[in-house]
């Protein structure tokens, strides 16, 4: 982890690979594998505390001058606060009072591997279709995340029914 953090301050750009994503991906990875019971475990005023603590440690990080190039530290501390406030945030909340997960919210994987791809096709295929238009674009923008979900879980639902085991290699074997 700080081989990779260290790569993102020091502004390292490798072919085919987004260092700040990997970084995010091998923190999931690290504490789905090694930290399972902090996790999903049960909450508690403990997890509860440890949330806030993070939340607020995310959020000073942005204050945070560290030494080296701007881009450097502008990078390396908005990667910090990216990873430190969603996972307080999880730890905060109370998982039993959470409804049971719908089909294509089990998608979360699949929609991360693929949602870039998809916001460039459905930006590009408006900007050849649609008429140079403020608003057009705009609406563009605004239901292009919901445009992403539906096109991922509808791709998953194929994969998953005609390809499975390619399905369980794109979703992390779930």
């Amino acid at each position: 982890m700080a081989i990779l953090l260290t790569g993102v301050y020091l502004g390292i750009n490798l072919p085919f690979l987004n260092l700040d994503a990997l970084f995010y991906y091998s923190f999931a990875a690290f504490a789905a594998v090694h930290k399972k019971a902090v996790v999903e475990g049960v909450w508690s005023r403990k997890r509860l505390i440890a949330g806030l603590v993070l939340l607020a440690a995310g959020c000073i990080s942005l204050r945070t001058d560290l030494p080296g190039s701007s881009l450097g530290e502008t990078a390396s501390v908005t990667v910090v606060y990216r990873l430190l406030v969603p996972v307080g945030l999880w730890l905060m909340v109370p998982e039993e009072r959470l409804f049971e997960a719908r089909d294509f919210m089990k998608n979360n994987f699949f929609l991360y591997a693929v949602h870039f791809a998809l916001v460039r096709l459905i930006n590009k295929t408006g900007a050849l279709l649609l008429p140079p238009v403020p608003v057009l674009a705009f609406l563009l923008f605004f239901f292009m995340p919901l445009f992403a979900v539906v096109i991922s879980w509808l791709a998953s639902r194929l994969i998953r029914r005609f390809a499975p085991a390619v399905w369980r290699l794109l979703n992390g074997g779930r």
